[in-house]
């Protein structure tokens, strides 16, 4: 991804978060939420002012899918080990499979 590649951090957590309510509407959600979830993830270690809207989403997600708290905690430690390991990518080329 674009942003990646030139170090915006912000500009690369709203991709995340654009691509995942687009895997979410496309009914792929379980990679819709951690795509989300990664979002919330960058945005909370940059300290960004968008971090509450992300929450928010990512709320609303869980709350579709019937998760608790320990589900969310578990699909964020899910998203951070995916950024870790490939920054995202295959978590973006699962949003995309099928088109």
């Amino acid at each position: 991804m674009i942003k990646k590649a030139i170090g915006d951090r912000e500009g690369e957590a709203a991709t995340f978060y654009q691509i995942g309510f687009l895997a979410w509407e496309r009914k792929k959600r379980d990679v819709g939420i951690r795509l989300v979830a990664t979002c919330f993830v960058i945005e909370s270690t940059i300290g960004s002012g968008e971090v509450k809207e992300s929450l928010q989403g990512l709320g609303t997600m869980a709350t579709d899918l019937g998760l608790d708290d320990a589900g969310i905690q578990a699909i964020l430690q899910e998203a951070a080990q995916h950024y870790q390991r490939d920054r995202g990518a295959a978590l973006v080329r699962l949003a995309f499979e099928g088109l």
